[in-house]
């Protein structure tokens, strides 16, 4: 626009002087604003990358506790408890397989955004390991 502008007045073309008005104190401060907008949030771009990836690390770390929970639930003893309750140990496990399915799911979703922004994917394999005895 601005180039626009100059290229009229050095031809000396006619700009109605409402346009003129607008350019001066409507466009060009709302664009000078806007470049200034976009750089601030540039500048804060890195910042908030860093910030999700430590945000995903820490969820990662939480998995991994879930994870560590539901692998100490599988040494239950009622599930080798040849006198116990079938119904139960199988609801028991069954519910073991759920959480472990919940974990690993959204472990994949974690894995994603890090490699979406770039960053490397934290191996899990302990979580994907720990589905195995169960």
């Amino acid at each position: 626009l601005k180039e626009l502008f100059t290229l009229l007045a050095m031809e000396r073309i006619h700009i109605p002087d409402t346009d003129d008005q607008t350019y001066r104190t409507g466009t060009r401060p709302q664009f000078d604003k806007l470049r200034q907008n976009m750089q601030v949030v540039e500048d804060g771009k890195e910042m908030q990358v860093r910030n999700f990836a430590r945000n995903i690390e820490e969820q990662l770390e939480g998995l991994r506790s879930r994870m560590g929970d539901v692998v100490a639930s599988s040494k239950n003893p009622m599930i080798e408890d040849e006198n116990g309750d079938v119904d139960e140990v199988i609801k028991f496990v069954t519910e073991l397989h759920e959480e472990t399915d919940k974990i690993l799911k959204r472990e994949r979703e974690l894995t994603r955004f890090q490699e979406l922004f770039g960053n490397d994917p934290t191996p899990i394999t302990e979580l994907r390991a720990s589905k195995n005895p169960m």
